[in-house]
């Protein structure tokens, strides 16, 4: 009974969550103009290239592509794309359907021939309800995570802090980055490990098949990749085959399709070469923390206090491998970006690059929500008013990145964040205290 009850309010958090996160209007990004067309055309011509789609090429869209032996592909992994086909069949093949749950899309169902370009505003709408779908995933199986550790009341609680007041809620359900199928990628991993640590041994498989399929949403997580799979062979040694089979069941297929594509096992975008340049690192570390502009802290002042459940775990000894591995994912994570030329994710809001190890994060958040009911504790009414202020100011934060235009404004006025870097470090502009133009 307790299983079936936990379920249904992991069902509860998804609707919520969902019916927030897809009242966004913000309009499409480059980095994901091409992401629901890669789906059409999966759907209709059973191929990942864009061909079809030429008479859309413009001089700015055109920079999201790349060409390989005479055809045109989204520079961009295609994990998200691929995440998108069920939802582009529905609207295509299914319309009344589509209609039935997105009243939304009805007029633009209506004008819609499958297998076509959507009109710009279509596919911004559609972007949104994916991105929306997968993190409303990601929070309903961190939910089903948190609960075992915690009372159900605080797993409501930081589950909704981590889908309201991080960057989950302005960047990763606005269009449809990388970031909002990466986060359900990763929460899924943390689900898997949760029932492998309760010896259902079933789950390595799937825990490697989830892990893959997060590298192939999104290259950095390589990572956690790397991390988990060092975890798996030492705490799951007899597992490891499982674990490993998971894994090559969407490496093997992933790592043709390249071949047959570009020559190479792996697509353009996750080019070594992209990471590892040290010129700015030192300012880049620094930068992703406490930057005006992009640093993490700023943005998600909750985090603060998961540096304090860090702290806690290690004065109580209550970590295990498990904790460990977590904070390694974290840490290479941090000096990963850190090493990119564009630290600053480019025209973005706030800590976009971090958003992928956010479920990591919220972890740490245990130990702290504990001390609210050690009586024993002196410092409890600080700590309380601080996780307080520092939730409210997050969803502050973020409610305006996912609501107001003049936030992406930011980017490009006066000058262009890409060829002044320098604004990163601007406290009298900042971007979360740009005047509110509603989208």
């Amino acid at each position: 009974m307790k299983k079936y009850k936990h379920i249904f309010l992991a069902l509860v958090v998804f609707l919520f969550t969902f019916t927030i996160f897809v009242q966004s209007k913000r309009k499409n990004q480059i980095d994901t103009f091409w992401s629901i067309p890669v789906a059409v055309s999966i759907l209709h011509t059973g191929n990942t290239n864009l061909d079809e789609f030429e008479n859309a090429f413009t001089e700015k869209s055109k920079a999201a592509l790349y060409k390989s032996k005479g055809h045109y592909y989204n520079l961009f992994p295609i994990g998200s794309s691929l995440f998108a086909v069920p939802f582009v069949f529905i609207v295509d093949f299914v319309p009344d359907l589509a209609i039935f749950f997105f009243p939304s899309l009805k007029k633009l169902i209506k004008k819609n021939k499958p297998g076509k370009f959507y009109s710009l505003r279509a596919k911004s709408k559609l972007e949104v309800i994916v991105a929306s779908f997968s993190v409303a995933l990601a929070c309903s199986l961190l939910f089903l995570v948190l609960i075992n550790f915690t009372s159900t009341t605080a797993a409501f609680l930081l589950t909704n802090i981590f889908a309201f007041s991080t960057s989950v809620f302005s960047t990763a359900t606005t269009s449809l980055w990388q970031h909002g199928p990466s986060v359900f990628a990763l929460s899924s991993v943390l689900f898997c490990l949760l029932k492998l640590r309760k010896n259902k041994k079933k789950y390595a498989f799937f825990v490697g098949l989830l892990l893959a399929s997060s590298y192939v949403v999104r290259p950095t997580n390589a990572i956690s990749c790397l991390v988990f799979s060092i975890y798996i062979f030492f705490k799951h040694k007899n597992l490891f085959i499982s674990f490993i089979l998971g894994a090559l069941f969407v490496a093997v297929p992933f790592c043709l399709l390249n071949f047959v594509n570009f020559s190479h096992i792996f697509p353009p975008y996750y080019a070594a070469g992209r990471v590892g340049h040290f010129n700015t690192f030192f300012e880049a570390l620094l930068g992703n923390l406490i930057s005006p502009n992009r640093g993490l802290l700023i943005f998600c002042p909750i985090f603060i206090l998961s540096f304090f459940g860090i702290y806690l775990n290690y004065k109580k000894k209550s970590y295990d491998v498990f904790h460990v591995s977590l904070l390694a994912i974290i840490f290479l994570h941090w000096v990963a970006i850190s090493t990119f030329p564009h630290w600053w994710a480019g025209h973005s809001y706030g800590p976009r690059l971090f958003i992928d190890v956010m479920p990591y994060m919220i972890f740490f958040l245990l130990p702290v929500y504990k001390l609210f009911n050690d009586s024993n504790f002196k410092y409890k009414t600080i700590l309380s008013l601080s996780f307080s202020l520092f939730a409210l100011f997050g969803l502050f934060v973020h409610y305006k990145g996912a609501r107001c235009i003049s936030v992406s404004y930011w980017n490009k006025r006066p000058k262009s964040v890409d060829k002044h870097p320098e604004r990163i470090w601007d406290w009298r502009d900042m971007q979360i205290f740009r005047k509110c133009r509603q989208v």
